[in-house]
Order: C-alpha cells, then sequence, then structure tokens
C-alpha cells in the first residue's frame, strides 16, 4: 500500500498542522509516508517532518512566531512585507531551528510544494531541490498583498492556497492507495482560504492577483477528502482559539499547537490498524 501526506493552508492557524506532524513523527517515524504533498504553510510543517526534527518545528511555532515576529502591519512604515517570510525562513537556516537539509533529501519519501503560478493562476506541483528548496517555501506562503510574488528558476509564483490549497485530488491522481490529510478546518467549514480579507485587499492589487483572489473566493471548497475513498482527515472538532490566519497571540498558538499534538495522539490507534 503507498501512502501519501496532505497538508494545506491557513496562515498561522499552521500552528494545528505543526502540533499534528510533530506528534506523528515521534509515534510513527518520518518515513511513513511515500509523498508529502505541501500548500501554502503546509510547506514548512511538511518539510521538517520529513526531516525528522518534531522538536523544531514545535519550537518554531511555539516561541518563533508569536506577537510581531512574523506578522506586524507597521512593517509598511519601513517598506517591508507584513508577513515577513524572509525572517521565518532564515530561521530555518540558522541554528535557532535549522532545517536539516541533508536529511530531507536523504528521505526515502518524495516532497511535492504547490505554488501558483503569477501568470497562469494554475498550481504547479513542484519538487523542491536543495538550491531551491527555501525560496520555494516563499514562493508556497507569498500570500498576495502582504508578500511579495516570489521568483524561481526564471518563474513567478503566489500562495499554493490560491489555486489548491489542500491537494487531496492530486495526491489520489497520482495513484497513491492511502491518503492521510491534516485541515486546520472543523467539520463542515468550506469558507475561502482568504475569507473576507481578499475582498479588502483586492482592489490593491494587480488584475491578475484580483482575477486569482475571485476565483478562490468563488470556489466550491475541498472539505479534507473525507467522502473521498482512500482518504483519512485529521483535524480539529472545533473551532480553534486562533481569531484569523494572521492571529499571532502567543497563548492560542501554543493552544494550537497542543490540539494539534492531542489529535495524533487520538488518532494514532486507528491509523495503526488501518495503514
Amino acid at each position: 500500500m503507498t501512502k501519501a501526506l496532505v497538508v494545506g493552508s491557513g496562515g498561522l492557524k499552521g500552528a494545528f498542522g505543526a502540533g499534528v506532524l510533530a506528534e506523528w513523527c515521534r509515534i510513527f517515524g518520518p518515513n511513513y509516508f511515500d509523498a508529502v504533498f505541501a500548500s501554502s504553510v503546509g510547506v514548512f510543517a511538511g518539510t521538517f517532518y520529513l526531516a525528522n526534527q518534531p522538536d523544531t518545528i514545535e519550537h518554531t511555532w511555539r516561541h518563533l512566531v508569536d506577537g510581531k515576529k512574523l506578522v506586524n502591519p507597521l512593517n509598511v512604515l519601513f517598506r517591508r512585507a507584513i508577513l515577513d517570510l524572509d525572517y521565518l525562513v532564515d530561521a530555518f537556516q540558522e541554528e535557532k531551528s535549522k532545517l536539516d537539509v541533508k536529511a530531507v533529501f536523504e528521505s526515502p519519501s518524495r516532497l511535492i510544494y504547490v505554488v501558483t503560478d503569477f501568470d497562469s493562476g494554475e498550481p504547479v506541483y513542484i519538487e523542491p531541490t536543495p538550491q531551491n528548496i527555501f525560496q520555494l517555501m516563499r514562493a508556497s506562503s507569498a500570500v498576495p498583498f502582504v508578500y511579495k510574488p516570489v521568483q524561481v528558476d526564471g518563474r513567478t509564483y503566489l500562495d499554493g492556497a490560491l489555486s489548491d490549497d489542500l491537494p487531496v485530488e492530486q495526491a489520489l491522481a497520482e495513484g497513491f492507495d492511502r491518503v492521510v490529510v491534516i485541515t486546520n478546518k472543523p467539520r463542515g467549514h468550506t469558507k475561502s482560504a482568504f475569507g473576507p480579507f481578499s475582498k479588502f485587499i483586492s482592489p490593491f492589487l494587480p488584475s491578475q492577483i484580483q482575477t486569482l483572489l475571485k476565483r478562490d473566493r468563488d470556489r466550491v471548497r475541498n472539505d479534507g477528502g473525507e467522502n473521498l475513498e482512500g482518504v483519512f482527515t485529521i483535524r480539529p472538532d472545533q473551532n480553534l482559539l486562533l481569531r484569523s490566519a494572521m492571529d499571532s497571540n502567543k497563548h492560542r498558538l501554543n493552544e494550537t499547537v497542543q490540539m494539534g499534538i492531542e489529535a495524533t495522539r487520538s488518532v494514532a490507534g486507528i491509523l495503526a490498524n488501518t495503514t
């Protein structure tokens, strides 16, 4: 049986997925899946999972993204991005939260990031290399208005959530028998990845991005793939304490990480017997 992991969007609500995968790595190890498909904020937890660094990704979400460290509206006064992905990706290359790049690429599992092509608006599924992995991390989380489009190998990309926020169908299309999906949305949540925020910012953005945001609002969204054969979804059983994708309150972030840890513990026995 071939198994794939899918982990998707949510901004700082990605703390839930970080908790899930930190605990998953401790229980099942980093080689449980044959492939990891990650979109938007999911690229961070998915990559550290494959690197066998559960403590590092948990520490990052508990201690390095709260307050104004990652999200700061005042950054615009200094011509810096509101969402400071450079700070986060730099941390992944420094000792305080360093990604073991060698371990990622020695893993027997494939790693696939979703990015949105700036010109066509279509999803692009890319397997990063040691040379472009950090730039692709920026690209897959480049939320319009709060972070600029990112160039990688001559192409321009935006946040993967604009075109495929939870790439369940891509994983199934590639022939995986079992797909485990991590979503930070409780059951029944099918709203746009960017919500009313996109209506507010659209008039200030280039026409190509306005079109992408409108399409995101109009699209009928995947609810975690729970009705699809071979798909098992891990999600919160209630609304997260985090009030929005940009909520950087330290207490609420820590509680969200813990919710992810507890969610994994609650399904570990079930999955051990079914996959």
